[in-house]
């Protein structure tokens, strides 16, 4: 998924295909931003191992994007997003997510999480589970590193350059 700036929330379901809506808000003077908007078109490519998504064309300035995509639980999961806010809830296979500013959440179950890493390069990395909460590490200061290992077999790789990335593992 390449999401566009704003706010995007995922939810992994029993499915088998992907649901993807996006709404786009302009302010009520702009008819640029109305008009670009409308120019926007939301595209898939497939190849044999993949299907990618992503919204082409310019919003402009102004324009407040929400994405609510839903995807298949037991498929790899791999999320672009520039800017913005990120909620990923209850996938069950691999995750790669990767962000240039802003705040990723994700909610997961613990059992079904083996090998965790989340960083933020200026910003906050955290774990919490019923065990407690893990903090980043801060090897220079400014940014914050978590690597942790389950039992279970997927892993859950998440990368900010600015903002903060947060894991939540439930029983």
């Amino acid at each position: 998924l390449e999401l566009p700036t704003g706010e995007a929330t995922v939810v992994a379901a029993d499915i088998e295909y992907v649901d993807i809506s996006v709404t786009v808000r302009c302010p009520e003077d702009s008819s640029r931003c109305r008009t670009k908007a409308s120019r926007a078109e939301l595209v898939s490519t497939i190849s044999s191992e993949r299907t990618r998504f992503s919204l082409e064309g310019s919003l402009g300035s102004g324009a407040e994007v929400t994405s609510q995509v839903r995807v298949p639980e037991d498929r790899v999961l791999d999320v672009r997003m520039k800017y913005g806010t990120l909620t990923v809830q209850d996938h069950a296979a691999d995750l790669d997510v990767r962000m240039t500013a802003g705040d990723v959440d994700i909610v997961s179950t613990e059992s079904e999480i083996g090998a965790v890493e989340l960083k933020a390069s200026v910003g906050e990395a955290s774990l919490r589970s019923d065990d407690g909460r893990a903090e980043g590490r801060r090897p220079l200061l400014v940014g914050s590193k978590v690597e942790w290992d389950g039992v279970g077999q997927n892993s859950v790789n998440a990368r900010v350059r600015f903002g903060d990335v947060q894991l939540l593992l439930q029983p």
